[in-house]
């Protein structure tokens, strides 16, 4: 049989080093009192396979993989390993198939006990408890699979993973390789006498980066490289450091150094809290510099200069928090501090603290000084004072006294005191609100929506966009980073379900996107743009303003691109600064030919996309960041749109309309609130959802009986 050039026969030397792992004994440790059983891996494996086969679990193939099996394949030995990764090819139909090889794997630790230890008592959750170190479970349409890891004190821990499909197992070719054991432990049970150098079974070795011969190349001469890099995961950036501990080079340097920064930001999303990094990075020393504290610091250092100079530019604030966490883990080491500090980044130089009473990050220097949203020459406390009993008792002449109000600036206010406990003083009163505070107050759907599932906003595109792909075959997505999620996750696991052609990244180019959009539309396709940030819009203006939007009328009417949807996150999330917190949509509020909807939580989100991508009309579509996760509701799982250009009343009154979209909505619900609890003033709310064309009907009606807007 011609084997492909991803696969390689094992020579009888590799095959005495499996050997010599499938039959060394392992350490599964339990917390506790519960006993150290010591187990045969070999065994282990014949007791969990012949478990599955009596649930009715088909085995389709037994895999070993990783370090491990990189270990065996080595000619130079350059390769150690901790864990034993074992794969387990097996029909997953349900959750009811996880959960029977979940009690499958544990009662089988069972037959390893102390003969003198009753086991009547013992159950699936003690078992868990006792000798389980990690436990995933992962299952959608298009993937199932799971992972038990068994827990070994010194590191060495026995990984079992459990795959309906072969999933990517690797992030760099050295660790790549899959070594399928089934002729092996068949040899086992059938062969009457042992292996000997004219007598083994055929055990092939496979590579999942490609060429097994170029991967072995890469072993042996400590080379890195990588397939397919926007398909690594958040911990490839730990595994890349650890190859450049262990004296591996990168086998190209310009590539390597663009990977460096894709590493950095994944990392950054999938491990987005700082506890999370925390736990993430103590876990990896432990497992993998076991008792070494040299090698544990080293490795730090060098995670430091990767993420340090690797400058991901929309992710400062995370990169920021991410190096104090490495240098506080350092020092830790070097027995410098004892305690976990609350990580919010200070640089050397003009070191920051947070002030939550404003929510912004200021400078703090030998003097209490604070940098308040909008500052004064030395304003007077007192005149400030004035002014704001003068707003309170009169607005329409507050401002007609004789106040010495100072020009408006960015400079230090001294007169803000940065005592938290003290009160705050007028101008801070008037002027210090966070723009990115807010109390979200969830929407209930209408019954007549059917089932519903608990989703947070960006869950709820997501569940958009997965129905658009799937009645749609025209359709695609597309933007920055797009393919691996987004930088907020609204595409998660869209490429893997549609595939590469479907849902793919592009240039960091907003008018390349956008433009690309207009001519996928205008050929019949039904495109759904991102621009990563609605801040960087304005490069696309041209596309958006003179191509988009006139598309239907300097044809007149015989081409359009009314199949476009460009998504935008916009607004401020507390940390963004001037390029990751703008509002743009008014400067798209004028434009004829164009539609602009704001979205204002999940219901309405999944509801009014779902309509946008539909309409015949190109529509920015904008998505208030802040509410990505802050905003959680009962959002229907079916197929569902909100009509556009409709209005919504929220609030009746009889006094004012106060009208708004997205974010101020939340807000705004506590501006009505408070004119009724402190003025008695009823007030009408009133969201827009669209922009443009807005619901002039509904707005008018209402002005008609209150006359105040």
């Amino acid at each position: 049989m011609e084997l492909k050039n991803n696969c390689q026969v094992l020579t009888f030397n590799q095959l005495t080093r499996l050997h010599s792992v499938l039959n060394q004994t392992v350490f599964i440790h339990g917390r506790g009192n519960f006993p150290t059983l010591e187990v045969p891996l070999k065994d282990l494996i014949e007791t969990v396979t012949a478990g599955l086969k009596e649930e009715g679990l088909k085995v389709r193939d037994l895999r070993l993989n990783g370090s491990t099996a990189s270990n065996i394949l080595s000619t130079e030995s350059n390769c150690s390993y901790n864990d034993i990764d074992l794969i387990f090819g097996v029909e997953i139909r349900s959750n009811l198939h996880l959960q029977q090889i979940k009690c499958v794997v544990l009662n089988s630790l069972l037959n390893f006990f102390p003969s003198e230890i009753p086991k009547d008592r013992m159950n699936s959750c003690i078992l868990k408890e006792a000798y389980v170190q990690k436990m995933v479970k992962v299952s959608t349409d298009n993937d199932r699979w799971s992972l038990i890891s068994l827990w070994n004190n010194q590191g060495k821990n026995v990984e079992l993973k459990f795959v309906d499909s072969m999933r990517r197992q690797f992030e760099f070719s050295v660790d790549s390789f899959q070594i399928i054991l089934d002729s092996l432990l068949g040899f086992y049970k059938l062969s009457p006498v042992p292996m000997k150098p004219s007598f083994f079974p055929t055990v092939v070795a496979e590579s999942v980066y490609g060429d097994i011969k170029l991967a072995l190349y890469h072993l042996d001469n400590k080379l890195i490289a990588t397939r397919n890099p926007e398909e690594i995961r958040g911990g490839g950036l730990l595994k890349y450091c650890n190859l450049l501990v262990r004296s591996y080079i990168p086998e190209n340097y310009e590539e390597i150094k663009i990977l460096e920064r894709y590493m950095c930001s994944r990392f950054f999303i999938d491990f987005s809290d700082i506890h999370q990094q925390q736990q993430k990075l103590e876990s990896y020393l432990a497992n993998h510099f076991i008792g070494d504290k040299r090698a544990q610091y080293e490795y730090l250092m060098v995670l430091y200069h990767i993420v340090s100079s690797s400058t991901v530019c929309l992710m400062g604030h995370e990169r920021k928090q991410t190096l104090r966490l490495i240098d506080f883990l350092g020092k830790q080491l070097r027995g410098e501090v004892s305690y976990v500090p609350m990580v919010v980044y200070s640089d050397k130089t003009a070191p920051y603290s947070f002030v939550p009473a404003s929510g912004y990050m200021v400078p703090v220097s030998t003097r209490s000084q604070t940098l308040s949203p909008y500052s004064y020459d030395n304003p007077c406390p007192d005149d400030l004072t004035l002014l704001n009993r003068s707003l309170r008792q009169n607005p329409e002449t507050a401002c007609m006294g004789d106040f010495n109000l100072p020009s408006i600036k960015w400079s230090l206010d001294e007169s803000i005191p940065t005592n938290l406990g003290a009160s705050r003083t007028a101008a801070f009163q008037i002027f210090g609100r966070c723009a990115s505070t807010l109390t979200f107050v969830p929407d209930f759907p209408s019954p007549l929506y059917g089932e519903t599932q608990k989703m947070n906003l960006f869950q709820s595109l997501t569940n958009a966009m997965d129905i658009i792909l799937d009645s749609d075959p025209t359709s695609v997505v597309f933007g920055e980073d797009v393919a691996f999620g987004g930088v907020f996750r609204c595409t998660v696991g869209l490429k893997d379900k549609y595939g590469k052609d479907r849902v793919f990244n592009t240039p960091l180019s907003e008018q390349g996107i956008v433009g690309f959009g207009i001519g996928m539309a205008a050929a019949g396709a039904t495109a759904i743009a991102e621009i990563q940030f609605a801040d960087y819009i304005f490069p696309a203006f041209d596309q958006l303003v003179n191509e988009a939007a006139k598309f239907r009328y300097r044809s007149g009417n015989l081409f359009n691109c009314g199949s476009l949807t460009v998504r935008a996150p916009c607004g401020a999330v507390g940390h963004g600064a001037h390029y990751h917190s703008q509002s743009v949509e008014s400067f798209f509020a004028h434009v004829p030919g164009l539609k602009v909807v704001v979205p204002r939580g999940p219901i309405q989100a999944k509801g009014l996309l779902l309509s946008s991508i539909r309409d015949k009309n190109p529509v920015i579509f904008f998505e208030p960041k802040i509410l990505y996760r802050q905003a959680v509701e009962e959002v229907p799982v079916g197929d569902y749109e909100i009509p556009l250009s409709e209005a919504e009343i929220l609030e009746e009154g009889s006094d004012v309309t106060v009208v708004g979209w997205g974010t101020q909505i939340h807000v705004l619900r506590d501006v009505c609130k408070m004119a009724k609890d402190q003025l008695g003033v009823s007030c009408e709310l009133i969201d827009l959802r669209t922009i443009l064309p807005w619901d002039e009907d509904t707005v008018l009606k209402v002005i008609l009986f209150i006359f105040m807007i």
